[in-house]
């Protein structure tokens, strides 16, 4: 679950100024250190000091893409932001643009703290008589702890341009009172389907009981009179296994719908966590099932495969205990991925120094191709 990532984060965050504590502050805005990656490459390098982490990547076309993500906006610092990238298909791969901050939490809102996970669909939207062509879903808290998360929405005209803030309460609220300070709701997906103004808005909610993945048909039409939210419906867990737990712990879910062949694809985290710190998962597991099951509580996933973990992430033999995590399939801009061969994921990944112990955070974010045949 991402509090797990963001206790990483945490720590990331009181670390890595260690790393630089003999530079200036002037220094500190020029210096850069790239992540000590190697073997797979990374989608991007903001060096050192920023952790790249939760990506949503929307493939506009065969030549354009958009990946938004969680960062840190002060280098070494713990101000949460979500960012984006636009991406042009080149001669020898894809080449990045520059980062543009999208979000930040607002100043004693109900984000106010902490503000991450951005995923991002387009669509018609409507609000205060104007018309908005994407949609994102993000989680944020305004806790110091990393718990109590809700989910709230954000329009724009471009998807990197000015992001606006659907009204001033999340859509999906997590109620504490009732049911106890614990992880909240967060780690949306969206899905649409109607290519408009309706989506399937997927969700993990972790309460001092259980976690789960819960799915609502939000009608946001019309963002002054958002329709569905109300209506959570938990996601069958059937068929996904957990080495040594009985029940499977399923959350932090990315996922996508083939409608040409009726099949939703979903890539989630694979538990339990590394015993060793950093305390999270090794890797990241993409199951199937017909999309007409949805709603069937009996219905069983289909395991398409067991464990992505298998990457080369580190440039000596000291670091490399990956960590794989916090993964989505990249579809295109309505959440489809019709008539698939295979799929694009992009994956969140960190290291660890077996040498000295030491926790090194530099989360990235890089990419790996399943194929389907």
């Amino acid at each position: 679950m991402k509090k797990n990532l963001y206790a990483a984060i945490a720590a990331c965050a009181l670390a890595v100024p260690l790393l630089f504590s003999a530079c200036s502050s002037d220094e500190r805005k020029t210096k850069f250190t790239p992540k000590p990656v190697d073997g797979t490459e990374l989608l991007f390098d903001e060096g050192l000091e920023y952790y790249n982490t939760a990506p949503s990547v929307v493939n506009v076309d065969e030549n354009t893409k958009y990946v938004f993500y969680t960062v840190n906006k002060t280098a070494g610092g713990t101000d949460t932001a979500i960012a984006a990238r636009k991406a042009e298909k080149g001669n020898d791969g894809w080449i990045y643009g520059e980062k543009k901050i999208l979000l930040e939490g607002t100043k004693e809102g109900w984000d106010g703290t902490h503000i991450a996970n951005p995923a991002v669909i387009k669509g018609s939207f409507k609000m205060a008589g104007e018309t908005y062509s994407w949609l994102m879903a993000y989680q944020g808290n305004d806790a110091k702890e990393e718990k109590n998360y809700s989910v709230g929405l954000a329009v724009a005209k471009d998807a990197l341009g000015e992001w606006i803030k659907v009204g001033t309460s999340p859509v999906i609220p997590y109620d504490s009172v009732s049911f106890g300070s614990a992880y909240g709701i967060g780690e949306p997906s969206l899905v649409s389907y109607d290519k408009e103004g309706k989506v399937y808005l997927f969700h993990t909610m972790g309460d001092v009981y259980t976690t789960g993945v819960y799915v609502c048909e939000l009608d946001a039409s019309d963002l002054r009179n958002i329709k569905g939210a109300d209506a959570q419906n938990a996601v069958t867990n059937y068929g996904l296994v957990d080495p040594g737990a009985p029940v499977p712990t399923f959350s932090d879910t990315d996922f996508k719908l083939d409608s040409k062949n009726g099949i939703l694809y979903a890539v989630r985290n694979y538990y339990p966590v590394a015993a060793v710190k950093p305390n999270l998962p090794a890797a990241v597991q993409v199951i199937k099932m017909p999309m007409a099951d949805l709603y069937d509580p009996t219905a069983q996933w289909e395991v398409v495969e067991e464990q992505i973990n298998d990457l080369e992430l580190s440039v000596n033999d000291n670091m490399g205990w990956e960590r794989v995590y916090s993964a989505c399939i990249a579809g295109d801009s309505f959440g489809y991925v019709d008539n698939a061969s295979a799929l694009e994921l992009a994956l969140t990944v960190t290291s660890y120094d077996k040498a000295t112990y030491d926790h090194l955070y530099y989360q990235a974010i890089t990419s790996y191709t399943l194929s389907l045949e």
